[in-house]
């Protein structure tokens, strides 16, 4: 009995199929080298989610950690090219946020810093002290 993918492919001839089934080789190839290659503290946050003539897509799970490895995607790129056994490094490493990731909220630059009541109250002594000179 045949495996699924190779019935796939057979009756798909290079088709989209065949296409699919192949970038999921490689992204599953791939990504225990990036794994091996990620800086410890981002390695829970990356995963590689496309390989497409040489670049590769990271996703990293919020757009705090997208900065952070936008930071590390240099010393990444290094580590992998050193990898041995013939490993062709990406020729680009893209990133991008998961499309679920929430966008972090943006306060104005305009709305002013909350005090608290008795902070507050001491400002107002401050100023009227000072008013009064």
């Amino acid at each position: 009995m045949q495996h699924p993918t190779q019935l796939l492919n057979e009756h798909t001839e290079g088709g989209i199929v065949q296409q699919i089934s192949q970038q999921l080789q490689d992204v599953s190839r791939l990504a225990p080298r990036l794994q091996q290659v990620l800086p410890p503290d981002i390695r829970p946050h990356c995963r590689l989610v496309c390989v497409y003539r040489g670049r590769w897509l990271l996703c990293a799970d919020s757009p705090e950690w997208v900065f952070r490895l936008r930071f590390a995607v240099a010393e990444i790129h290094r580590a992998l090219r050193k990898q041995p056994g013939g490993f062709q490094a990406p020729t680009r490493i893209d990133i991008l946020a998961e499309p679920h990731s929430p966008v972090p909220e943006r306060r104005s630059r305009l709305a002013a810093p909350r005090l608290s009541p008795r902070a507050a109250t001491l400002l107002r002594q401050a100023i009227a002290n000072l008013t009064q000179q």
